[in-house]
């Protein structure tokens, strides 16, 4: 379980665990915060390199994938 205030990254910290994870095995993410389409929306921008404020607000340029 990771706990701490709101904004402080934790649902980003515990995506990039389960990506990293998921190179070698299944994993199951369940969050109570977030859809699962915001979920899917930020599994794509970490996997695309591309900055989720910038994704959120419609700024994404070709300049902006990794």
């Amino acid at each position: 379980m990771i706990g701490g205030r709101p904004g402080t990254g934790k649902s980003a910290f515990v995506e990039n665990v389960a990506l990293n994870i998921a190179r070698e095995r299944t994993v199951i993410v369940f969050s109570q915060e977030m859809s699962n389409d915001e979920n899917i929306q930020r599994f794509a921008a970490i996997l695309a390199g591309v900055n989720m404020s910038r994704l959120r607000q419609g700024l994404i340029g070709q300049s902006d994938s990794a």
